[in-house]
């Protein structure tokens, strides 16, 4: 059975920040999850993970501003040649 990974701050994260902070914390198995985005700080990722093994995990939710937007962003990847998701 594994550990429960400390929580710091998740509750202050917007609705779908935490959302994908605890599915992170989910599948990820962290020993600690802590928010980021808060007190004001700008320009930063909205997560920090730190994981069983020491290492350094983050992650940003970007919400996409018009439907079809990542349509469009696939298309315009795949026709540059870039990776596609």
């Amino acid at each position: 059975m594994t550990r429960q990974p400390r929580l710091i701050g998740i509750d202050r994260l917007d609705r779908q920040e935490r959302a994908a902070c605890l599915i992170a914390v989910r599948v990820l198995e962290p020993a600690e999850a802590q928010a980021w985005d808060i007190d004001g700080r700008e320009g930063v990722v909205d997560a920090i993970l730190t994981l069983q093994d020491g290492r350094k995990a983050a992650f940003e939710v970007t919400n996409l501003a018009a439907e079809g937007a990542l349509k469009l962003s696939i298309s315009c990847n795949s026709k540059s040649g870039a990776t596609r998701m």
